[in-house]
């Protein structure tokens, strides 16, 4: 027995290639489109990044985003105060260490002062006046 033929022959081939096609095109598209806007605020904080270069006296970074990468930019900016503090404690140093040296030319100069003052302190002798 012969099955009937279909006027303008078999097409449903044809269709599923091109639904299917459409389909794959469109998850495409939504995919490069989420890709697009779940990558937006790590941009930003790589541009914000640059911006700042090496400097330590700017602000903190804004925070925005996903969790983790708000957690990322909270870290930055921890390493960032850190590092503000560490260089101004260094800057307070090296300002006494050159004025002690500034004033080394006194007879008593302050960290020879503090010198006498912490063998006064350790010598088991009275002290006379």
């Amino acid at each position: 027995m012969r099955k009937p033929s279909v006027p303008g022959g078999n097409l449903f081939p044809a269709r599923l290639a091109t639904t299917l096609a459409s389909v794959a095109s469109l998850i495409l598209a939504a995919s490069m489109l989420a890709t697009y806007f779940l990558a937006r605020p790590i941009r930003q904080f790589v541009e914000e990044l640059r911006q700042r270069g090496g400097d330590l006296r700017a602000g903190p970074v804004r925070e925005a985003g996903p969790k983790e990468l708000r957690a990322a930019i909270n870290a930055f900016n921890a390493l960032q105060a850190q590092r503000r503090k560490f260089v101004d404690d260094r800057t307070l140093m090296l300002a006494a260490i050159s004025h002690d040296l500034a004033n080394a030319s006194d007879q008593n100069p302050p960290a020879r002062r503090v010198h006498r003052r912490q063998r006064r302190a350790a010598s088991p002798l009275p002290r006379r006046r």
